[in-house]
C-alpha cells in the first residue's frame, strides 16, 4: 500500500459544461471530476464521469463517457487514467492487472479445464449410478469424510426424508424442497438436496440397500474456454502504458512502482485544486 497520506473529504468536485450538437440535436455535455469519500468507504476516490442531456430535457447518455469527455474537454484527457484510483491505490491494482495478463477465466480455469460436473452416487453392487444434485453431492462428501461405512449404514437406516419449505419473494411465495431429517441447518432451499419426496425416498432406499457402501463419481460436462491475455487492459489497470508483458505479470514490480505512481496521482489531484 502507498504511504501517501490523504485527508478524508466528504464532497469535492469540479464540473464543466458545454453546449454541443449530439445525435443531430442540441445538447449540453457536463464533465464531473470528483475526489472524495462520497461512497462512504473510508477513503477518497477519484472519478471522471459525464452526462449529455438534450435541450428538450431528455437524457442521452450518462456515466463513464470518457471518449465524449476527451472530445469536448481535451484538457481533461490527462486525468482520465486516474478514474477509480483511491487514496491508497488503483482499484484492484494487482488483482485486475494479473487477471488481464492471465490465460485463466474468472473461475481460475484455463482452456479445456473442467468447469461444470454431473455428480453420481455409486452404490455397492448396483448396476447403475444415480445422478445427484450439487447440494446432495456436497452433503454426501461431508458424510463420507466423517463417517465409516458402518456409521453411514446406521445413519441411513434411521434418517427420514422430510419437507423443507422456504419463503420466496415478497408476495408470500414458497419453494418446497425435501431433505434429510438431520439437516436442521438447511436454512436455504439450495441446502435441501431433493426436488421431490420421491427423489429423496429413492435415494434413501438405495443407500439402505447398499448398507452405507457409497462412492461419488464426478463427470465433467462443460469445459472452460479460458481467455486470451489482454495486455492493453492490463496496462490500463496498472496505469503503465509502456509496460511489457513480463512487468505486468510481476507482482513485485507492480508494487515497487506504486509509491511513484501515487505521487504522480497526488500531483494531478492537487493540480485540479482538490485537497488530497
Amino acid at each position: 500500500m502507498s504511504s501517501t497520506k490523504s485527508l478524508l473529504v466528504k464532497d469535492q468536485k469540479l464540473s464543466k459544461d458545454k453546449d454541443i450538437q449530439y445525435a443531430g440535436e442540441p445538447c449540453c455535455i457536463t464533465a464531473t471530476i470528483r475526489y472524495d469519500d462520497r461512497c462512504v468507504n473510508g477513503h477518497n476516490t477519484f472519478s471522471v464521469t459525464g452526462s449529455i442531456v438534450a435541450k428538450r430535457g431528455k437524457g442521452v447518455c450518462y456515466g463513464c463517457i470518457h471518449d465524449e469527455i476527451i472530445k469536448y474537454f481535451p484538457e481533461l484527457e490527462k486525468y482520465i487514467k486516474w478514474h477509480l484510483v483511491s487514496s491508497e491505490m488503483p482499484l484492484y491494482y494487482i488483482e485486475n492487472t494479473l487477471y488481464h495478463m492471465s490465460d485463466k477465466d474468472s473461475f481460475g480455469l484455463r482452456k479445456g479445464e473442467p468447469w461444470i460436473y454431473n455428480h453420481y452416487a455409486q452404490f455397492k453392487d448396483a448396476p447403475i449410478d444415480l445422478i445427484i444434485s450439487d447440494g446432495l453431492n456436497d452433503y454426501l462428501q461431508k458424510l463420507l469424510a466423517t463417517k465409516s461405512t458402518n456409521e453411514l449404514a446406521l445413519f441411513f437406516a434411521t434418517v427420514d426424508i422430510i419437507k423443507s419449505e422456504h419463503p420466496y419473494g415478497k408476495k408470500g411465495g414458497c419453494i418446497v424442497r425435501w431433505k434429510f431429517s438431520t439437516q436442521l441447518d438447511a436454512m436455504h432451499f439450495n441446502d435441501a438436496p431433493f426436488e421431490s419426496e420421491e427423489a429423496g425416498i429413492c435415494f434413501l432406499r438405495a443407500a439402505r440397500w447398499s448398507k452405507g457402501c457409497i462412492r461419488l463419481k464426478h463427470v465433467p460436462i462443460i469445459f472452460s474456454e479460458g481467455k486470451v491475455p489482454n495486455i492493453e487492459a492490463a496496462r490500463e489497470c496498472a496505469i503503465w502504458p509502456e509496460a511489457t508483458a513480463e512487468q505486468l505479470q510481476d507482482k513485485e514490480a507492480l508494487l515497487a512502482r506504486l509509491p511513484k505512481l501515487m505521487r504522480q496521482f497526488r500531483h494531478d489531484v492537487e493540480e485540479l485544486g482538490f485537497v488530497f
